[in-house]
């Protein structure tokens, strides 16, 4: 990627410059994919202070509570 990107501020003509940056897009690309994470966790609120956690959490990272977690 950082080669594509130092090729994209060389170019002068236009034609190089589509070239470049269609390199810039196949790379970014890339990066995405590799940092794919797969699906959102599902959430849930603290049944104590109501902060944003994740579902099957037994503590909350804000005010440290714990509870079962069929609760």
């Amino acid at each position: 990627m950082e080669s594509d990107l130092a090729g994209l501020r060389n170019q002068r003509d236009v034609e190089g410059y589509a070239d470049a940056l269609k390199r810039v897009t196949v790379s970014w690309n890339a990066l995405v994919d590799c940092m794919a994470l797969g699906e959102a966790t599902e959430m849930r609120t603290c049944p104590h202070c109501h902060y944003l956690i994740r579902l099957r959490a037994t503590r909350c990272i804000q005010c440290w509570k714990t509870w079962d977690i069929g609760a």
